[in-house]
């Protein structure tokens, strides 16, 4: 398998041809594909499509110089396709005109592809450099082929090629990569996290220029599946087709297939599986070569394998999110545009994803411990700092926390923005010993049985928030402060058993779980809270 020829990722090597410079005979359809938003609009659309005189492919196999157009080729009539099908404000319609029809399916045999509007279409060959010298990343680049007049779809669009391009570094290690030499194997996976990393941040701009609204009414219906529709010509038989979906990007597939990690059989692996199908060619084959690879899950970094495992997580929980934001909060139909239900197999996904993570060696000795000391000088991996909604400096050991990790702290908080009660963010630690801060804002303690009873539970809430933030980062020792017993006024008795409600729960997860306290009297009340949970439990009489 030559992976050498991935040099731009999942991307095409060669940017995508806008034009038929080898063939005029089919500028018609640029000339159809630039006016399709506008004529989509029209009520006569369907009835003026059928009567286009739509040239055939003039080759009879894949010339390589030519390869670019035909997959303009492809692009064009596939949009044409899809929007006939599926035109927004019109009668639902099954029956693909031949004039269409045909050569759609001539274009499509020849690159190995089912004959509908896919991913690769859609996005991998729908984009052009503004400026040549220039890289492919946003700013840099617009659409080809649009459905409607509106930039959400082409900022939707562009999203997706920009994440596709960043694929191109962990691509190029995987060239020469021996999966069976350990440096090899952890300098590919330490790429992989950076690349996962930055596509999150990309994924995660979706919301910059795109409507939920528009995307949901104006153009999501025209990348919908293909439900029995009749191909005029040589088909007899009513066919189905999946439609567009970012499940027929190759990057977690090929990432799926390097780490081995374990899919239950089921619909979904099934489905999974006709992805692929939707696929180019080259990506499938390159998925079956790496799906033959030894296992590397041996040869990892326990930190690096987790670490990427969770970031491919976490780019499924984000996708996640946008689904339920731009989808599922619009209909009562739970299908994706691939005609499946999406909110059940994503949870699915990263749920078998993280369960395939290196487990740790259990710790047998509770890791909890109560010391009088100053956070900002014990040495573990990460420390809790109770916040303001704004994280910003505060008095006390706030204070102290910013002082010594220097002004860069409070930079990264302000990128951060705002945070709830009992949200947990994470921030590099910067100047401090430690190499992160976890910062939680803690409720204020009132009085009265239902604000009380609110304001205990977000207190636990900061504890378990930013356990598990820690946990999703691998971090393995863990200091907290008495959280919400200083400008917060929680009595520090109440503020040691609600802790410890949930300390005790995590007390073997970690290799050192302390909780810093600024004098003998706070460390007494804590050690007494914790008997007292040792009673409860059966695990030490009492005194």
């Amino acid at each position: 398998m030559h992976l050498k020829r991935f040099k731009r990722g999942f991307l095409p090597g060669k940017d995508p041809a806008t034009r038929f410079n080898h063939f005029p005979e089919l500028d018609c359809l640029n000339s159809w594909g630039q006016e399709l938003p506008q004529l989509l609009l029209e009520d006569d659309f369907r009835t003026r499509a059928q009567h286009w005189l739509i040239p055939f492919w003039p080759e009879d196999k894949i010339v390589p110089q030519h390869l670019a157009e035909l997959r303009l080729y492809y692009v064009r009539l596939a949009f044409i396709a899809s929007g006939y099908i599926n035109q927004v404000g019109q009668p639902a319609c099954r029956h693909l005109p031949a004039n269409i029809a045909q050569p759609l399916i001539q274009a499509c045999q020849l690159l190995s592809r089912p004959p509908i509007l896919s991913y690769d279409g859609y996005a991998l060959y729908n984009w052009y450099r503004l400026d040549p010298d220039k890289p492919v990343e946003l700013g840099n680049i617009d659409t080809i082929q649009n459905f409607v007049e509106l930039y959400d779809e082409h900022w939707f669009i562009l999203v997706h090629v920009a994440i596709e391009a960043l694929s191109r570094e962990m691509l190029k290690k995987l060239a020469t990569f021996n999966p069976t030499d350990v440096e090899q194997v952890n300098t590919v996976l330490a790429c992989i996290d950076e690349t996962l990393q930055q596509q999150h941040l990309i994924l995660k701009r979706i919301p910059e220029h795109m409507s939920a609204q528009l995307y949901f009414s104006h153009f999501r219906p025209y990348i919908g599946f293909f439900n029995d529709v009749f191909y005029e010509g040589k088909q007899k038989a009513r066919l189905n087709y999946r439609g567009e979906t970012g499940a027929q990007s190759s990057i977690l597939p090929m990432l799926t297939a390097l780490l081995k990690i374990p899919h239950q059989e089921t619909e979904l692996t099934r489905h999974l599986n006709d992805m692929c199908e939707y696929m180019p060619k080259a990506h499938r084959e390159l998925i079956e070569y790496i799906e033959a690879l030894p296992s590397i899950k041996d040869k990892a970094s326990t930190t690096l394998f987790n670490r990427v495992l969770e970031h491919i997580a976490q780019f499924r929980e984000q996708h996640f999110q946008w689904a339920k934001s731009y989808i599922s909060e619009k209909t009562s139909d739970i299908k994706g545009t691939g005609g499946t239900p999406y909110y059940q197999w994503l949870n699915q996904l990263i749920s078998e994803t993280r369960d395939f993570k290196i487990k740790q060696k259990v710790v047998q000795h509770s890791s909890l411990d109560f010391l009088v000391t100053d956070i900002c000088e014990i040495n573990v991996e990460a420390i809790v700092r109770p916040a303001h909604r704004n994280l910003y400096k505060g008095r006390g050991v706030s204070q102290k926390i910013f002082e010594k990790a220097g002004p860069e702290l409070l930079t990264a908080c302000e990128k951060l923005g705002r945070a709830k009660p009992g949200e947990a963010l994470i921030t590099p630690g910067f100047n401090l010993p430690s190499d992160a801060v976890i910062h939680v804002v803690p409720p204020h303690w009132s009085g009265g049985d239902h604000w009380a009873c609110q304001s205990l539970q977000e207190l636990s809430n900061c504890y378990e928030n930013a356990i598990k933030l820690a946990l999703k980062n691998n971090i393995t020792t863990l200091a907290f402060v008495s959280i919400g017993t200083g400008g917060n006024q929680f009595p520090h008795g109440i503020a040691a058993h609600q802790a410890l409600e949930v300390l005790w729960k995590y007390q073997y997860q970690f290799q050192k779980l302390i909780v810093c306290l600024s004098c003998k009297s706070s460390l007494k009340t804590w050690t007494n809270a914790y008997n007292d949970f040792q009673y409860k439990k059966g695990l030490k009489r009492s005194a």
